[in-house]
Protein backbone atom coordinates (compact mmCIF):
# COMPACT_ATOMS: atom_id res chain seq x y z
CA UNK A 1 0.00 0.00 0.00
CA UNK A 2 1.33 3.43 -0.90
CA UNK A 3 0.33 7.03 -0.34
CA UNK A 4 0.89 9.87 -2.79
CA UNK A 5 1.47 13.55 -2.17
CA UNK A 6 1.57 16.04 -5.03
CA UNK A 7 4.87 17.93 -5.23
CA UNK A 8 4.24 19.79 -8.49
CA UNK A 9 0.62 19.99 -9.60
CA UNK A 10 -0.51 19.61 -13.18
CA UNK A 11 0.29 22.76 -15.13
CA UNK A 12 -3.19 22.93 -16.67
CA UNK A 13 -6.51 21.11 -16.87
CA UNK A 14 -7.32 18.47 -19.52
CA UNK A 15 -10.11 20.66 -20.94
CA UNK A 16 -9.93 24.26 -22.04
CA UNK A 17 -12.60 26.63 -20.82
CA UNK A 18 -13.55 27.37 -24.43
CA UNK A 19 -13.97 23.63 -25.14
CA UNK A 20 -16.49 23.38 -22.33
CA UNK A 21 -18.26 26.59 -23.36
CA UNK A 22 -18.61 25.27 -26.92
CA UNK A 23 -20.01 22.00 -25.58
CA UNK A 24 -22.54 23.85 -23.41
CA UNK A 25 -23.40 26.36 -26.17
CA UNK A 26 -22.15 29.29 -24.05
CA UNK A 27 -20.63 32.22 -25.92
CA UNK A 28 -16.87 32.27 -25.44
CA UNK A 29 -16.82 35.96 -24.50
CA UNK A 30 -19.48 35.40 -21.79
CA UNK A 31 -17.32 35.30 -18.63
CA UNK A 32 -20.15 35.43 -16.06
CA UNK A 33 -19.76 31.76 -15.08
CA UNK A 34 -16.07 31.20 -15.75
CA UNK A 35 -15.19 30.47 -12.10
CA UNK A 36 -18.02 27.96 -11.84
CA UNK A 37 -17.00 26.31 -15.12
CA UNK A 38 -13.36 25.99 -14.00
CA UNK A 39 -14.55 24.41 -10.77
CA UNK A 40 -16.68 21.93 -12.75
CA UNK A 41 -13.71 21.05 -14.98
CA UNK A 42 -11.48 20.41 -11.94
CA UNK A 43 -14.16 18.25 -10.31
CA UNK A 44 -14.70 16.20 -13.49
CA UNK A 45 -10.95 15.67 -13.86
CA UNK A 46 -10.68 14.51 -10.24
CA UNK A 47 -13.60 12.12 -10.74
CA UNK A 48 -12.03 10.67 -13.88
CA UNK A 49 -8.63 10.29 -12.19
CA UNK A 50 -10.21 8.54 -9.21
CA UNK A 51 -12.23 6.22 -11.44
CA UNK A 52 -9.39 5.34 -13.84
CA UNK A 53 -6.58 5.31 -11.29
CA UNK A 54 -4.40 7.47 -13.54
CA UNK A 55 -3.31 11.10 -13.66
CA UNK A 56 -4.60 12.80 -16.78
CA UNK A 57 -2.00 15.58 -16.86
CA UNK A 58 1.63 15.03 -15.83
CA UNK A 59 2.47 15.88 -12.24
CA UNK A 60 5.31 15.18 -9.84
CA UNK A 61 4.38 13.17 -6.78
CA UNK A 62 6.10 11.73 -3.73
CA UNK A 63 4.83 8.20 -3.28
CA UNK A 64 5.48 6.74 0.16
CA UNK A 65 5.88 3.06 1.05
CA UNK A 66 6.42 1.49 4.47
CA UNK A 67 9.17 -0.82 3.20
CA UNK A 68 11.29 -1.81 0.23
CA UNK A 69 9.82 -4.74 -1.71
CA UNK A 70 11.08 -8.21 -0.92
CA UNK A 71 13.08 -10.39 -3.30
CA UNK A 72 12.60 -9.49 -6.95
CA UNK A 73 9.34 -7.61 -6.37
CA UNK A 74 8.89 -4.07 -7.65
CA UNK A 75 7.59 -0.84 -6.19
CA UNK A 76 4.37 -0.29 -8.14
CA UNK A 77 3.69 3.42 -8.65
CA UNK A 78 0.36 5.19 -8.89
CA UNK A 79 -0.76 7.55 -11.61
CA UNK A 80 -0.76 5.33 -14.67
CA UNK A 81 1.83 6.25 -17.24
CA UNK A 82 5.24 6.70 -15.59
CA UNK A 83 7.30 9.41 -17.27
CA UNK A 84 10.39 9.31 -15.02
CA UNK A 85 11.68 8.63 -11.52
CA UNK A 86 13.51 11.57 -9.97
CA UNK A 87 14.73 9.88 -6.79
CA UNK A 88 14.17 7.20 -4.18
CA UNK A 89 14.85 8.27 -0.61
CA UNK A 90 14.64 6.15 2.51
CA UNK A 91 14.50 7.25 6.14
CA UNK A 92 15.92 4.95 8.80
CA UNK A 93 14.62 4.43 12.32
CA UNK A 94 16.97 7.19 13.52
CA UNK A 95 15.25 9.66 11.15
CA UNK A 96 18.24 9.95 8.80
CA UNK A 97 17.26 10.27 5.14
CA UNK A 98 19.43 8.84 2.36
CA UNK A 99 19.01 8.93 -1.43
CA UNK A 100 19.34 5.53 -3.13
CA UNK A 101 21.93 5.57 -5.94
CA UNK A 102 20.46 5.27 -9.44
CA UNK A 103 22.87 2.39 -10.04
CA UNK A 104 20.72 0.28 -7.71
CA UNK A 105 17.34 0.52 -9.44
CA UNK A 106 15.66 1.10 -12.77
CA UNK A 107 12.28 2.46 -13.71
CA UNK A 108 10.01 0.50 -16.00
CA UNK A 109 7.48 2.74 -17.71
CA UNK A 110 6.30 0.11 -20.19
CA UNK A 111 3.56 -1.41 -18.04
CA UNK A 112 0.84 0.72 -16.57
CA UNK A 113 1.13 1.43 -13.76
CA UNK A 114 4.89 2.03 -13.90
CA UNK A 115 7.21 0.37 -11.46
CA UNK A 116 10.70 0.51 -10.01
CA UNK A 117 12.81 -2.64 -9.71
CA UNK A 118 16.34 -3.58 -8.75
CA UNK A 119 19.01 -3.69 -11.42
CA UNK A 120 20.82 -6.99 -11.91
CA UNK A 121 22.89 -8.11 -8.90
CA UNK A 122 21.71 -5.16 -6.78
CA UNK A 123 19.80 -5.11 -3.49
CA UNK A 124 17.81 -2.58 -1.54
CA UNK A 125 19.60 -1.04 1.46
CA UNK A 126 19.58 -3.36 4.49
CA UNK A 127 18.49 -0.85 7.13
CA UNK A 128 15.77 -0.60 9.73
CA UNK A 129 13.33 1.89 8.25
CA UNK A 130 11.11 4.22 10.20
CA UNK A 131 7.78 2.54 10.83
CA UNK A 132 5.62 4.54 8.41
CA UNK A 133 6.54 6.03 5.02
CA UNK A 134 10.16 4.86 5.23
CA UNK A 135 10.62 4.83 1.45
CA UNK A 136 9.65 7.75 -0.82
CA UNK A 137 9.75 7.59 -4.61
CA UNK A 138 9.55 10.97 -6.35
CA UNK A 139 8.23 10.48 -9.86
CA UNK A 140 6.61 12.25 -12.79
CA UNK A 141 3.49 10.43 -13.95
CA UNK A 142 0.44 11.12 -16.08
CA UNK A 143 -0.80 10.78 -19.62
CA UNK A 144 1.10 13.90 -20.63
CA UNK A 145 -0.38 17.14 -21.90
CA UNK A 146 -4.00 17.90 -22.80
CA UNK A 147 -3.21 17.10 -26.44
CA UNK A 148 -2.17 13.56 -25.47
CA UNK A 149 -5.40 12.64 -23.67
CA UNK A 150 -7.51 10.10 -25.62
CA UNK A 151 -10.66 11.52 -27.21
CA UNK A 152 -12.90 9.12 -25.29
CA UNK A 153 -11.57 10.43 -21.96
CA UNK A 154 -12.13 14.02 -23.10
CA UNK A 155 -15.65 13.14 -24.28
CA UNK A 156 -16.43 11.68 -20.86
CA UNK A 157 -15.06 14.81 -19.17
CA UNK A 158 -17.31 17.01 -21.30
CA UNK A 159 -20.34 14.85 -20.45
CA UNK A 160 -19.55 14.94 -16.73
CA UNK A 161 -19.10 18.72 -16.89
CA UNK A 162 -22.41 19.13 -18.73
CA UNK A 163 -24.17 16.94 -16.15
CA UNK A 164 -22.70 18.99 -13.30
CA UNK A 165 -23.56 22.28 -15.02
CA UNK A 166 -27.17 21.22 -15.52
CA UNK A 167 -27.38 19.62 -12.05
CA UNK A 168 -28.24 16.25 -13.53
CA UNK A 169 -27.91 13.15 -11.38
CA UNK A 170 -25.66 10.36 -12.55
CA UNK A 171 -26.23 6.65 -12.10
CA UNK A 172 -24.57 4.75 -9.27
CA UNK A 173 -22.16 1.94 -10.10
CA UNK A 174 -20.46 -0.47 -7.73
CA UNK A 175 -16.70 -0.70 -8.38
CA UNK A 176 -14.63 -2.87 -6.06
CA UNK A 177 -17.09 -2.42 -3.21
CA UNK A 178 -17.28 1.37 -3.61
CA UNK A 179 -20.23 3.29 -5.01
CA UNK A 180 -19.43 5.71 -7.83
CA UNK A 181 -21.90 8.18 -9.33
CA UNK A 182 -21.42 9.25 -12.95
CA UNK A 183 -23.19 9.15 -16.27
CA UNK A 184 -23.41 5.74 -17.93
CA UNK A 185 -21.72 7.17 -21.04
CA UNK A 186 -18.73 8.48 -19.04
CA UNK A 187 -18.53 5.13 -17.27
CA UNK A 188 -18.36 3.34 -20.64
CA UNK A 189 -15.87 5.82 -22.13
CA UNK A 190 -13.51 5.67 -19.16
CA UNK A 191 -13.77 1.94 -18.35
CA UNK A 192 -11.03 0.82 -20.81
CA UNK A 193 -8.55 3.21 -19.14
CA UNK A 194 -9.00 1.89 -15.58
CA UNK A 195 -5.93 0.56 -13.85
CA UNK A 196 -6.73 -2.29 -11.50
CA UNK A 197 -4.09 -2.78 -8.84
CA UNK A 198 -3.76 -6.13 -7.17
Amino acid sequence: MSRSTTVTAAAHEPLLLDELKDHLAIERDDTAEDLRLWSIIRAARARCETFTGRYLIERTVDESFDAFPGGSDSLVLSGGRLQSVTSITYTDSGDTSTVVATTVYEANAAPEPGRVALKYAQSWPAVTLKTINGVVVRHLSGLGTADEIPDSIKAGLLLECADAYRNAQGEEFSIGGSRVEMSRTSFNLWWPYRIVRA
